[in-house]
């Protein structure tokens, strides 16, 4: 398998949408002196810009649920993920909290 997008149609059966999720964490590579940009993410990081600030994951989930079906109808599949530049700047425990959610 070539592609992680195949993997998911062979696992579920039609492909999957994605719904970004941001966690609001930021970058761990920047704002320290040894990296001036990060090697991962574009310059203004990659968040989901679509989103109000703060919003809560659950909501945002639900309103990339109601996006996903209004663009590709009532039965396409989706998926969460959480965005790039926005994913790992945490402790492990308040990360995994997050994660769990």
């Amino acid at each position: 398998m070539k592609f992680f997008s195949e993997f998911l149609i062979q696992k579920f059966g039609t492909p999957l949408y994605r719904i970004p999720v941001d966690i609001g964490l930021g970058c761990p590579h920047r704002g320290q002196k040894k990296y001036e940009r990060c090697f991962f993410c574009a310059e203004d990081g990659s968040l989901a810009r679509h989103l109000p600030p703060k919003m809560e994951i659950e909501e945002q989930v639900a309103l990339g649920i109601d996006y996903v079906k209004k663009r590709y109808g009532e039965n396409c599949g989706y998926i969460a993920y959480i965005q790039a530049f926005t994913g790992t700047n945490a402790a492990l425990e308040k990360l995994r909290k997050i994660y769990d959610r």
